[in-house]
């Protein structure tokens, strides 16, 4: 008898492993789709270039934003300001029109500023009132240069209509912009 109860305990432990590793496996199993279906919804429905230019777009539309608000406490020049609250109404519109479409078309998007963009920003932040005009001016200046050539580019290459659609409602707005900053900058 007594070497039937020696058995039994290890039997026990046996079925009672085997129980564990049973559930793990379907614990395992709910997780590995749990992750499948995670993937599935953060797949994107267009294809790398086009998120590519999603993403670049809304860097720029924040850092277009936050550098407008930064010129709104810093100068005191009419033209500046003005420009500043035109650059804050519109870039804010253009950004939730593109975060909608970036969420329409699965891409996630940055929500605050990239390493470069915050560099701007904090150079801006760094100077004095006196040198801040000219320094946002020309930022602003050669900002939407890059941005103009980027809209136009992509839209030369890109197929997805709804993002062909976003460039072709943006670049005249980037355009009024890039005229109505260099008149400040001529002066």
């Amino acid at each position: 008898m007594k070497k039937y109860s020696f058995l039994s305990l290890p039997i026990a432990l046996l079925i009672c492993q085997a129980c564990i590793n049973n559930n793990n496996r379907k614990t395992d199993s709910k997780s590995d789709t749990l992750k499948e279906s995670t993937v599935l919804l953060n797949e994107s429905s267009v294809d790398g270039d086009a998120a590519f230019f999603l993403k670049q777009a809304a860097a720029g539309g924040i850092m277009e934003v936050e550098a407008a608000k930064v010129a709104l406490k810093k100068t005191k020049n009419k033209q500046v300001t003005d420009f500043a609250r035109m650059m804050l109404t519109d870039h804010s519109n253009i950004n939730k029109t593109v975060k909608q479409l970036a969420s329409d078309k699965k891409i996630i998007l940055p929500e605050e500023l990239d390493p470069e963009h915050k560099a701007h920003i904090d150079k801006l932040n760094s100077l004095s009132e006196s040198n801040f005009d000219k320094e946002y001016i020309d930022m602003m200046v050669e900002d939407h240069r890059k941005d103009i050539k980027m809209f136009e580019d992509y839209y030369k290459s890109l197929r997805d209509k709804d993002i062909l659609n976003l460039i072709q409602q943006t670049l005249p707005i980037l355009k009024k912009h890039a005229e109505a900053v260099e008149r400040i900058k001529r002066g």
